[in-house]
């Protein structure tokens, strides 16, 4: 190492930023469409210049050192700020649509039939909409926002808020309820592969004397499940938020508790959200209609 320092140049300062994220040199050249060899004499370079070590190599890999992990936070602060103040410099020109990934039920139940209400609020800010769920890298799939349920680890870097919690319930069609409720006739319980533990994690906080369940049946996902209920086949579980035009058109009815079953949903992105107005539009008013839903379909409180 040399003694003295410099200001490392801000593409050093980059191309560390994105070998921090991954902590991989091969990975960060795929990343920015360089050589390992060229990513490697970057770091070397800024090494030099602060005269500190960035990364510790051990078997074959890299880990970031004390000091190299206070550097990533000081530079995805400044490189967030940086991208946000670009984008919304650039925005009132540009009518690139927000994209937003959101899982396939809440986007066919919920998202589209109330989109016409966001676009009237803000008629300047177009939608791009992928129906998808779980881990979501925002970068490779060029996604601006998702909104998922903290049921998995997603990326340390990504930033997010909070927009409710989660809240589950049996539904069923109403000549299904007549008929449950007249005889007492054991219940079917529509199940899905993608929450398998919704129905327990209900059971739990519901007397069980009261329920006579005695066939299941499985779906794929929540709208098959959902279909099914509506289709007098049995009692589905849900989230409150994946029914609420159902539950409006008494297609469905929630005849017991919805309760909360320890999750919550967010919106993900990796610019700051309250720091971006087209993502902060979307992040207000996506908290104002699941409150709106909690509020017509079930009291909270």
């Amino acid at each position: 190492m040399t003694n003295g320092f410099r200001t490392p140049p801000l593409n050093s300062l980059k191309v560390f930023s994105v070998v921090a994220k991954h902590e991989s040199i091969s990975k960060a050249a795929l990343d920015l469409n360089l050589t390992e060899s060229a990513v490697s004499r970057q770091i070397k370079n800024i090494e030099e210049n602060l005269n500190f070590s960035l990364f510790t190599r051990r078997s074959r890999r890299i880990y970031l050192t004390e000091e190299g992990e206070i550097l990533q936070r000081c530079c995805t602060k400044i490189f967030t700020e940086l991208d946000n103040t670009l984008k919304n410099l650039s925005y009132s020109d540009s009518k690139e649509p927000l994209v937003v990934s959101c899982e396939p039920t809440l986007t066919m139940n919920w998202l589209i039939p109330n989109l016409p209400k966001f676009h009237e609020l803000h008629p300047d800010i177009p939608i791009r909409i992928f129906a998808a769920g779980g881990d979501i890298d925002l970068s490779t799939e060029r996604v601006d926002i998702a909104l998922r349920r903290n049921d998995f680890t997603w990326n340390r870097n990504y930033f997010s808020e909070k927009v409710c919690d989660e809240l589950i319930g049996p539904v069923c069609s109403e000549n299904h309820w007549k008929i449950y409720e007249k005889g007492k006739s054991p219940m079917t319980i529509l199940h899905t592969k993608s929450r398998f533990d919704a129905w327990q994690k209900w059971l739990s906080n519901t007397p069980k004397e009261t329920l006579l369940i005695e066939n299941e049946m499985i779906f794929e996902h929540f709208y098959l499940c959902l279909q099914a209920a509506t289709s007098n086949l049995g009692f589905a579980i849900t989230s409150i938020y994946m029914c609420p035009e159902e539950l409006k058109a008494k297609k469905l009815m929630a005849p017991f508790s919805f309760i909360k079953d320890g999750s919550s949903y967010h919106l993900l992105s990796e610019t700051p959200i309250t720091h971006d107005s087209r993502k902060n539009a979307f992040y207000q008013w996506a908290k104002s209609e699941f409150a709106n839903i909690r509020s017509t379909h079930f009291d909270t409180e």
